[in-house]
């Protein structure tokens, strides 16, 4: 098995569905395997880590769940549907910035929520939103 170390305490008996269910996955850069094989249930209001060394595809994993990457086989769930149908709800934070240094902090915020499915219009709405809740809107 290629990917992060996966520790789980126990596993549901029945058909409860989980908060997170990962089946299987696999996700490659050219030929370099970075994910293979990974299976992990994560229950609602369950802590999870997930640890490993460099390059083990911790981030891989997390952003596949988040719906920022695309994999290339197997199964990702978040309460029993695809993480695109949910992303809206799902945060995530890369451990890089990936903001576009040439727009304004304001127009990162529409960039973004236009790539997560907001249209132009909303995204404009979500962004000064966001900005009033920060204290720097118009």
């Amino acid at each position: 098995m290629v990917g992060p170390r996966v520790h789980h305490r126990g596993f549901k008996v029945g058909k409860a569905m989980h908060a997170i269910e990962v089946a299987n996955l696999t996700k490659h850069y050219g030929s370099h395997a970075v994910l293979e094989g990974i299976s992990l249930f994560v229950d609602a209001g369950e802590l999870y880590a997930l640890m490993g060394p460099n390059g083990s595809g911790k981030t891989a994993l997390s952003s596949i769940i988040a719906s920022v990457t695309a994999f290339d086989s197997g199964t990702v769930a978040i309460h029993g549907k695809r993480p695109e149908q949910v992303k809206r709800l799902v945060g995530y934070v890369p451990q890089s910035n990936f903001s576009v240094p040439q727009l304004t902090g304001r127009e990162n915020l529409i960039y973004f929520a236009g790539l997560i499915g907001y249209s132009r219009h909303d995204a404009r709405i979500v962004a000064e939103d966001i900005l009033q809740q920060g204290g720097v809107g118009r």
